[in-house]
Order: structure tokens, then sequence, then C-alpha cells
């Protein structure tokens, strides 16, 4: 239980140090040319931040969750001082190396699609379809 009490909600951890030190790093990026956008997760968790950024422009997502944890934990789970970001191919190299050298943490979900959500392999439907569920 949260804090001892049963009916407590739960409520994510966060570390204001941590969120500023990511704020400052996806800034670093936006002025280099290097996102093409960048959404936190600490509301709706990651699958609602991809949805939310997708939508706009039809584009989908195909990615793939962590084995280590469970999918809708994974997928769903509110994280503060985390963002999911999009960048080209041609600047990944860049973004991976600027992010080891600021030592930021960072993982590869995926990749974008041209409508299509899909979650380890299988079909979520189409962004049209799933933005009026999750905007």
């Amino acid at each position: 239980t949260c804090l001892g009490h049963s009916n407590a909600s739960y409520i994510p951890y966060l570390d204001i140090d941590e969120e500023l030190r990511l704020q400052k790093v996806l800034l670093q990026l936006y002025r280099m040319g290097i996102l093409n956008s960048a959404h936190s997760v600490g509301r709706g968790g990651i699958f609602s931040s991809l949805v939310e950024c997708g939508h706009m422009n039809s584009l989908g997502f195909d990615i793939t969750t962590d084995s280590e944890i469970e999918p809708n934990i994974f997928l769903f789970g509110e994280a503060p001082g985390m963002a999911v970001v999009t960048v080209s191919p041609s600047r990944e190299v860049q973004f991976i190396d600027f992010m080891v050298a600021q030592q930021q943490n960072f993982r590869t979900l995926g990749h974008v699609t041209k409508a299509e959500v899909r979650v380890d392999d299988i079909s979520c439907g189409f962004i049209n379809d799933l933005q009026k569920l999750f905007v």
C-alpha cells in the first residue's frame, strides 16, 4: 500500500533535479536541430503519448516493449522525468552520441509508420481510429 494506507492513490516518483536535467537535454537537442518531436510521458504513459504525437500528421508507430516490464505498465505507466522523442534516421547517430556524452538514459522504442500502430508485432489498429480514444 502507498504510504501505509490501503486506500491511498499511487503518486509517481518525481526527482525534480532529473526532470530539470531532462528538459535541458531536450532543449539542447531541439536547438541542435536533432529532434523532430518530444512529448512528456508524465500523463497517460508511452502509448498515450505516442498517439498524441502521431495524430496531428496521421502517423503511427511500431514499438517493442521491454520484456522485463509487464506490457500494460510499460505502455500506460505514467512516468514523470521521461519523454518520447522522434529523430530522423539521418540524425540517429548524432542523437545517440549526444545522449551518451550527456550521460542521459535512453532507449530505442521503434519507428514511425505511415498510419498503423503496432506493439510487439501486433497491430493495434490505425492512428486515426486510436486518436478518438486517447486525444
